[in-house]
This record gives structure tokens, sequence and C-alpha cells, in this order.
């Protein structure tokens, strides 16, 4: 059993008053994480590129791709020994263009080795001054992320300057429906919800929505009276529609900040007219590489100072049309990551259009992320996106869910070298807290896992007959 595990047994045991003490006391120490003096002095930076022309943005992402570049050379054990076996100098890159000689960084290549990624600066030794992440894992293993401290001080930056767009302050009560489990999988009942206190913050779990439930729901955040909505499309998405149903209308956050998941186009309309604002969308990765976010004008714009983007068919750059997101990232210093392909799709535009917002960037056409659908528990709870299950599960090199009865889940996995069955019960354990005892598990283990026609992976399927 992980400490993850033991953790969450322990949590999940004791009254809501102390789980709302450990979830505040775990809020303190990301916000202790999240600001500092690198955070002030990148938003300050960010504020005043914002005013920046097209030609002057775009000078800056080359000198930090040059930069980037030069630090990798130097630093990276992976890039110092496979440029230097293919003559590869940062001192030749002139224009961005210029980074095509490079190959692609592949995911496969980082989950092998991702020491081999990690800055001299921060390796052999040192790992303890780094935060050691995972990535969600829906395309099988979790891959392993190195961060360093002014990493998260520098992405929240972008965060703050987002909200800033949106004219959000940060003085009123935020709402967040994701994917923390904070309510104990087993409640039926009232309260679905913990308080972060240091950031005033309410955490509504995205697990225990339901129609039996949504009613607590709708009426606990109208009682809040949330100053913005940070959430899964997914979770937020059920919520509004259900407020539309009662006609409540208390509602009337700043803005709705949606990450993680794809946001379609009728998810959109209904959280836009159940709370009377917009939606924020926003895409980034653990992996750090870039950064995308809207305006209140609906534009997908990219932040030019966070990571250079290309948009890939195989190797050959694309415009006008989805090819793979590509991405260099600047911001963090500890694993550093050339020409990565995050295994998303994104559409480069082929002229640049003036945004009315005045922000002179790139703006994305399209993102297609993670394509999933909702599982729903014997007794009606819709669960969104659940790559916790998941994580950290050894040699496990792929993992699927597929629903294929109202009462039945077929979990597809992808072994290392075999089956695993320490795996099997471990993942049934996990399972079962979610959807309860009356959800009957099989697990298949394969050669691999079909992907859609557009090449992407599934990680959630709901294939019940209807």
């Amino acid at each position: 059993m992980s400490a993850i595990d033991r953790f969450y047994g322990l949590y999940q045991h004791v009254p809501v008053p102390l789980q709302d003490l450990m979830v505040s006391g775990y809020g303190w120490i990301l916000k202790r994480r999240r600001y500092g003096a690198e955070h002030d002095r990148t938003l300050a930076a960010l504020m005043e590129s914002r005013h920046y022309s097209y030609e002057r943005v775009r000078e800056l992402e080359l000198a930090r791709l040059q930069e980037t570049l030069a630090y990798a050379a130097a630093q990276v054990p992976h890039y110092r020994e496979l440029w230097k076996s293919i003559g590869f100098d940062p001192r030749d890159v002139r224009r961005f263009e210029d980074i095509r000689a490079l190959p692609v960084t592949e995911k496969a290549e980082v989950k092998a080795a991702p020491e081999r990624f990690v800055s001299d600066e921060y390796g052999a030794g040192k790992y303890g001054t780094l935060y050691k992440g995972n990535t969600s894992g829906t395309t099988g293993k979790p891959l392993t992320t190195y961060k360093d401290k002014g990493c998260y001080q520098r992405v929240w930056a972008y965060q703050e300057r987002q909200r800033r767009q949106w004219g959000i302050e940060g003085k009123g009560a935020r709402v967040s429906i994701g994917v923390r489990p904070v309510v104990p999988m087993g409640q039926t009942a009232p309260p679905f919800w913990r308080h972060d206190r240091s950031e005033n913050n309410w955490h509504f779990s995205n697990f225990h929505i339901s129609e039996a439930t949504l009613d607590a729901y709708v009426a606990k955040i109208a009682e809040i009276r949330p100053e913005e909505i940070n959430a899964y499309p997914s979770g937020v998405f059920l919520v509004a529609a259900h407020a539309l149903r009662r006609g409540e209308t208390r509602i009337r956050p700043k803005a709705v900040i949606t990450c993680a998941e794809t946001l379609y186009a009728d998810q959109r309309r209904t959280i836009e007219e159940a709370f009377a604002c917009k939606v924020a969308d926003q895409y980034g990765a653990a992996e750090v590489v870039f950064w995308i976010g809207q305006c209140p004008h609906g534009t997908y714009h990219l932040s030019h100072e966070f990571g250079h983007v290309e948009a890939l068919d195989g190797t050959t750059p694309v415009v006008g049309r989805p090819g793979d997101a590509v991405g260099t990232g600047f911001v963090n210093r500890a694993q550093v990551l050339v020409r990565y392909r995050l295994g998303d799709s994104i559409a480069l535009p082929e002229r640049r259009t003036e945004c009315p917002c005045g922000w002179q960037t790139d703006a994305i056409e399209t993102i297609v992320g993670r394509i999933d659908d909702i599982l729903y528990t014997p007794d009606g709870r819709a669960l969104g996106r659940l790559d916790i299950v998941l994580k950290k599960i050894d040699g496990v090199l792929e993992s699927q869910l597929v629903q294929d009865e109202p009462d039945h889940l077929t979990i597809n996995l992808v072994p290392e070298e075999g089956p695993i069955p320490a795996a099997e019960q471990t993942i049934r354990g996990r399972l079962m807290d979610y959807f309860g005892p009356a959800m009957r598990i099989d697990f298949r283990w394969v050669e691999n896992i079909p992907r859609t026609a557009a090449g992407k992976f599934r990680y959630q399927v709901y294939a019940v007959r209807k």
C-alpha cells in the first residue's frame, strides 16, 4: 500500500471538522509553494509583457528558447549527449525554424529515464530540493516529473495573470470542483465539500454528483457566492444544468475557469447560461512545456513567455489543421524538455488576427485534449476523470476503464512483463471506493489498447447499450 493510500485511509475515518483542518493544512503547504518572491517577480514581468507588440513578444520567446537550449546542452544529460552525437550546437539557432534539426522527444523516452532529463544543477544527490510528481497516467504508466521550487511560483503567476484578465482579485471565496477525493467515497449525505481556510477555497467532490445530491451542491455554492469557480468541465456542467432546472440565480462568479478535460460547446453554453458569466478555459500540462488560456473575448492565447509550441504531423510542421502538440518549456529549470510530444493535438493559425482584448499573441484555433466518457455508479453518481485510480501502479504500461453494463467494469491493462495479481487487488480496492460494492469488476491483460480513428487514447469508455 502506497503512502497516499495509507494517508487517505486515515483521512476518510476522521470527523469532518478534522478533515477540514487537514485540507486547510495541505492548502497552506500549497500556498507556500505557489507564492513568494519568484511568483511576484514573474507576475510583474507578465503584466508588463501583456502590453508588448507582437514582434517584441516573439523576440522575447526566441531569446528564451536560445537560453533554454544552451542550458540543456550544458546541464541536461540526455540532450548534452544526444546533441553532441548529432553535431547540434544551440548557438546555430537564430530562428524558430532552426530547432527542427532536433529530434522530437517522445513521452516513452522520458517515462523510461526521467532523471536523464534533470539538470545537473539539481541532480547527483540534490533531488531532495525538487518536487517530485506524476502526470495523470491517462495514457498508461504515469510519467515522473521533477520541478524546482521556483517552477511552481512561476507557473502560478501565469494562473494569476489569467485571473486578472477576468477581473478576479482573489478577495472573495473560491469554489473548486475537481479530482481531489476530499469526501470519503462511502458518504451518502452532505456535506460533499471541505473548506480550505488558507485560501477560502471550498473543495467540492467531483465523485458524488448525482440527481440525488445535486440539490445540496447547488444550494451550498449559492450560499458561498464564490468570486470564481475552478472546475473540471464534466463536474461543473452537471451542477450548472441542475441550477438552471431549479431556477437558481444566486451563483454569479466573475468567471468559471475550466481545465484538464476537453470543454465541449454544449457544456460551455450551459455553464454560461446558468451562472451568467463566461467560461475561461485553459490548457497546460504537468510536464510544463506550454500554457494556453482564454481571454474574455474567447480567444485561446498562447503564452509565448512560457514555452515554444509546434504542431506536427509526424515530423512535419502543420498550420490551420490539428497536429501533435510539441512544446519546449522555459519555466522549469529542473526537468528540461525540448520538442516534447505531449500526446494531445492543437491547431496553430495560418495567419495571426488581432484580438479585441489587445493582447498580442498567436491564437490557438483548436485544442483536442483528453477524450473521455463519464462513468456511472450503480446508484447513479456520475464520475468524471478517474485517472487517480491508476496512479503509482507498478508494472502497468497502459490502462483503460470500460463500463459495459450499469453494474460492471472491464479494466484493460497492458503489462510491462506479465499479469500482476497485486496490481489487480490494488486497483479493485480503489475502484470499489468510488463505485461501491455493487459494481462488478473484471480485468483483461492485453498486448495493446486501440486508439480512436483520430489516434487519441481513451482512458474512460462508457459502452452501456441504451
